[in-house]
């Protein structure tokens, strides 16, 4: 009984690390709380009243959210994310915040290893200003440049 114990064991120990997984759940968008999109307007001018508003029309587009999104990498990654790139298409079921990450490639494993650890410390990113992420998916980029957020070309 031992024996087939410490066989599995062996067998277990052996298995290839980059196998076939189950695909990676992570939350990706944080959902603001109640009341976080009314502004206040005591004591501004109609100027500034104006100005604000067109602020946040603005912060509404799904370009403007993009580019906030986009995060620096740490110049030690950065020179890894330029020789081995890595990205991710991000699809959503329904609505949820939690979306499901498939790699859009092999990758260098030290490059995917960090761009994990890039992501579990970097969520969550604000949620989008229209459903078209939950539609369309996102896609996630780690380049020497930094970490991008898009919208993806297609539902995939």
């Amino acid at each position: 009984m031992n024996r087939a114990l410490i066989v599995a064991f062996l067998l277990a120990a052996n298995a290839p690390v980059n196998a076939e997984s189950e695909p990676i759940w992570l939350k990706i968008f944080g959902r603001p709380g109640l009341g976080s999109t009314e502004m206040c307007t005591m004591g501004l001018s109609a100027e500034s009243i104006k100005k604000l508003e067109k602020q946040q029309e603005r912060q509404r587009t799904l370009s403007y959210w993009c580019k906030q999104n986009r995060r620096a990498i740490s110049p030690k990654l950065s020179q890894l994310f330029k020789d081995h790139p890595v990205s991710y298409t991000v699809s959503f079921e329904g609505k949820s915040d939690t979306g499901l990450l498939r790699p859009t490639a092999h990758f260098y494993e030290k490059a995917e290893n960090a761009a994990m650890e890039i992501l579990k410390k970097e969520l969550p990113f604000t949620t989008p200003p229209t459903d078209l992420p939950y539609h369309r998916g996102v896609l996630i980029r780690f380049t020497s440049k930094g970490m991008t957020v898009a919208l993806a070309s297609r539902k995939f």
